[in-house]
């Protein structure tokens, strides 16, 4: 039963990996977003600004924004940090699906459960992981840059976008293609050993569990 299971699970198409991959994203952003907008606030905020103390805590953060701004504005720039998760994580997921198959059918991941194995196993986990999530940082930068002007441009005394398709063609027109990449070495630099650590550890510990507690353990999670 275990085995038959596992040779569904190989044959499940990339395509279902990038679904789930990008809904997950998308159910965590929306969570998470005025946190996300409380974090760039206070970043963008310094000390010998005239209203330093605008935003002091947390709890007197979220109040006052809501207060002066209204509970909807807890999701400015929502709209591309969606379109940011669902092409970041659809991308990642689908690239380290498809770059760790095409290992297993060249045989560079080994088989079986030695110490050798289980450590060769983390570091390919670990580079399809890092250049999975370049490729999608790639791809999905634009997004993230358009995210963070429209978000911070709230601590500004006049707006500059009034809309994301706004914030498209002014950044366009005034500073061209290179302005949606700005940011990109660092944010690759930070990307690839953070998504590589990610993935080698998730599967080692994966693999490691299904090891030593065998096949009951899997027959018993599918029941």
């Amino acid at each position: 039963m275990a085995s038959n299971s596992g040779e569904k699970e190989k044959k499940q198409p990339s395509v279902d990996y990038a679904i789930a991959g990008a809904v997950s994203g998308v159910v965590a952003r929306a969570v998470v977003s005025p946190l996300d907008l409380l974090k760039i606030r206070f970043q963008l905020q310094t000390a010998g600004s005239k209203d330093r103390r605008r935003y002091a805590g947390m709890l007197q953060s979220l109040t006052r924004i809501v207060r002066e701004e209204g509970a909807h504005s807890l999701w400015k720039g929502h709209i591309p940090a969606q379109l940011l998760s669902l092409t970041y994580g659809a991308t990642q997921f689908c690239f380290y699906e498809a770059m760790t198959r095409g290992m297993e059918r060249v045989k560079i991941i080994p088989e079986g459960g030695g110490r050798g194995a289980v450590a060769s196993r983390a570091g390919v986990n670990f580079v399809c992981g890092g250049v999975a999530g370049c490729c999608a940082t790639l791809v999905a930068h634009p997004l993230d840059v358009l995210r963070t002007r429209l978000v911070a441009q709230a601590t500004l005394e006049s707006k500059v976008y009034s809309s994301l398709s706004h914030a498209v063609g002014h950044m366009w027109r005034n500073e061209g293609s290179v302005a949606f990449f700005r940011g990109l070495p660092p944010t690759l630099l930070l990307v690839f050993p953070q998504t590589g650590f990610q993935f080698s550890i998730y599967h080692s510990l994966s693999f490691m569990w299904k090891q030593s507690l065998g096949d009951n353990v899997c027959s018993h999670w599918q029941m």
